[in-house]
C-alpha cells in the first residue's frame, strides 16, 4: 500500500458515507509532510480543504497537558501539588489531597462526570459541578478512569489561578504561538474574535447511523467552539495536530521549531504512568500525563511502536499521535460520528496498519 493509495480509499469512503462524509489526513516523517489531504464534504455538503477546521474534542488535552508541563519547569507548579494547594477556593475532601499526576493520568476517580451534562448545564454551574464529582465508593489509589470533563477543567482552574490567564491565553503563549499554529490549533476555546474570523473554515462533523446522516450543527456554534475549557472546547485542522507532535518530537530531539522550557519534562508526559481497567473506556489500557500511551491497547493497531503517544477525540473521529521510533507523524480527523465497533475495532486500526504499511514497511 501507498499513501496515495491510503488518499483514495479515503476518499472512496466518505463517497460512500460509510464511516464519514468527509475528513483530512496528515502524515509526516522527519518533520516533513508526505500527505496532507482533504476529502469529501462536511454533513452539510460543504468542501474539505486541509485548512478546515473541525471540533476535536479530547483530542486536544495532550496540548494542555504541555501548558502544564510549562508551568511544572517555571516552578509555579509541581505534579505533586494537590488542588487543595492551588485552588484558593472551598473544595471537596476528596479533591483536598488530590495531586496534579492523578488528574493528568486518568486516576483520579473524576469520572462521572459526562460532557452531555456538563454543555447541557449553564455556564455558571460548570465549575461547581466539577468541583463536586466524587470517585465511586469502591475506588482505590491507582485505578484508571478516563475523566473526559472533571479533571480537565480543575487543571484549567489551576492553571488560570496560578497565572492570572486563561486556558486558551496560556496555550496561545506557551504552545501554538511558539509553534505558528494559532490558526490551526485551538485549545481551552476560540475568543470571540478567533470564532468571528474563523467560522468560515469551521466544517460539520455527522451522526452517520446505518443510512442516515444527521449533521451535529451545534458543534459549529460559538457556544461550543468558546467554551473556555482545555477539555472538549476544541478546534484544529489534522495538519495543526500533526504540527503539534511534530513540535513535540523536535523538542524532544532538540531541534527545529520546538516548544520552549519543557524538553526537560516531555519525556516524562509521555511515559506510561497508569495502567489498568479503565472503567470509564471498558478497555485496558494506559495513560502518560495527558497523554495516551500503549497506543495498540487504544485501538490504534499493532504496528505502532511502544513509544508512541497521542490522543483521540470524540468516538475515534480524531487521532493524533508522534511514534519516536519511526519519527512518524500521523493525524486524522473523519468527521462521522459511527458506532464503538466501527471506529475503533475497524475504522482507526486498518486506517493506521495502512499508513505504517505505506511508510515504515
Amino acid at each position: 500500500m501507498t499513501l496515495a493509495e491510503v488518499a483514495d480509499r479515503l476518499e472512496a469512503e466518505a463517497a460512500d458515507r460509510v464511516f464519514a462524509t468527509g475528513g483530512q489526513a496528515y502524515v509526516s516523517v522527519g518533520g516533513e509532510a508526505v500527505l496532507d489531504v482533504a476529502f469529501g464534504v462536511d454533513a452539510i455538503d460543504t468542501p474539505v480543504g486541509p485548512d478546515s477546521l473541525f471540533a476535536v474534542y479530547c483530542a486536544g488535552k495532550p496540548v494542555f497537558a504541555v501548558v502544564v508541563a510549562s508551568l511544572v519547569a517555571e516552578g509555579e507548579l509541581s505534579l505533586d501539588d494537590t488542588v487543595g494547594d492551588v485552588l484558593d477556593r472551598p473544595v471537596g475532601d476528596h479533591l483536598v489531597g488530590l495531586p496534579v499526576s492523578d488528574l493528568l493520568d486518568h486516576t483520579a476517580g473524576l469520572h462521572r462526570l459526562s460532557s452531555t451534562v456538563y454543555v447541557a448545564s449553564p455556564p455558571a454551574t460548570r465549575e461547581g459541578l466539577a468541583l463536586a464529582v466524587t470517585p465511586p465508593d469502591t475506588w482505590e489509589p491507582g485505578h484508571v478512569g478516563y475523566s473526559e470533563m472533571a479533571s480537565w477543567h480543575l487543571l484549567g482552574l489551576m492553571a488560570t489561578e496560578l497565572t492570572g490567564r486563561s486556558p486558551a491565553d496560556l496555550v496561545r503563549e506557551r504552545v501554538t504561538g511558539p509553534l505558528g499554529l494559532t490558526r490551526d490549533l485551538f485549545v481551552g476555546g476560540m475568543t470571540d474574535d478567533e470564532y468571528t474570523a474563523e467560522r468560515d473554515r469551521i466544517r460539520v462533523n455527522a451522526q452517520i447511523t446505518g443510512l442516515r446522516t444527521d449533521p451535529l450543527l451545534a458543534e459549529r456554534n460559538r457556544r461550543l467552539r468558546c467554551l473556555p475549557t482545555p477539555s472538549i472546547g476544541n478546534t484544529a485542522s489534522a495538519r495543526g495536530l500533526g504540527r503539534f507532535y511534530e513540535g513535540l518530537l523536535a523538542t524532544l530531539a532538540g531541534d527545529g521549531p520546538a516548544i520552549p522550557g519543557v524538553a526537560g519534562l516531555l519525556p516524562e508526559l509521555v511515559a506510561p504512568h497508569s495502567h489498568g481497567f479503565d472503567h470509564a473506556m471498558g478497555r485496558t489500557c494506559g495513560y502518560g500525563y495527558g497523554f495516551m500511551v500503549g497506543l495498540p491497547d487504544h485501538q490504534f493497531g499493532r504496528r505502532v511502536s511502544d513509544r508512541a503517544f497521542g490522543h483521540s477525540g470524540f468516538g475515534g473521529m480524531t487521532g493524533a499521535f508522534a511514534d519516536p521510533t519511526h519519527d512518524l507523524v500521523v493525524a486524522f480527523h473523519l468527521n462521522g460520528r459511527v458506532d464503538t465497533e466501527s471506529a475503533l475495532d475497524l475504522r482507526r486500526p486498518a486506517l493506521v496498519d495502512g499508513i505504517y504499511r505505506a511508510v515504515v514497511g
